[in-house]
């Protein structure tokens, strides 16, 4: 589920927001860099790189799943700590993978 070559462009990181229904400032907590990282990411006058960019792969891919979206959007909103909304993150995936789920690859 890495995806391809080349960076993520600003609709794929704005759609990880728009589908955890997040803001830009959560979405910056839960990586660890500020809400003005985010707003360049997504006007693609920066590209996050390194570890950064494959969490947000990470993120794009538990973004698409309905329910795990859903979860992350609750853990947000009852002002989980961004180590352990980032840590479902990450856990969502590998347990989809033992599972052999499809919709996250």
């Amino acid at each position: 589920f890495m995806g391809g070559m080349g960076g993520m462009d600003g609709l794929e990181i704005r759609s990880i927001r728009r589908n955890f229904e997040i803001s830009q400032k959560e979405l910056g907590d839960i990586l660890g860099v500020s809400s003005m990282t985010i707003l360049r990411w997504e006007k693609e006058s920066a590209k996050p790189t390194g570890l950064i960019e494959q969490i947000l792969k990470i993120c794009l891919a538990v973004s698409r799943d309905g329910r795990m979206a859903g979860n992350v959007h609750r853990l947000v909103r009852t002002r989980t700590e961004a180590a352990a909304v980032l840590w479902y993150i990450l856990n969502a995936v590998y347990a989809s993978k033992l599972k052999g789920d499809e919709r996250v690859r």
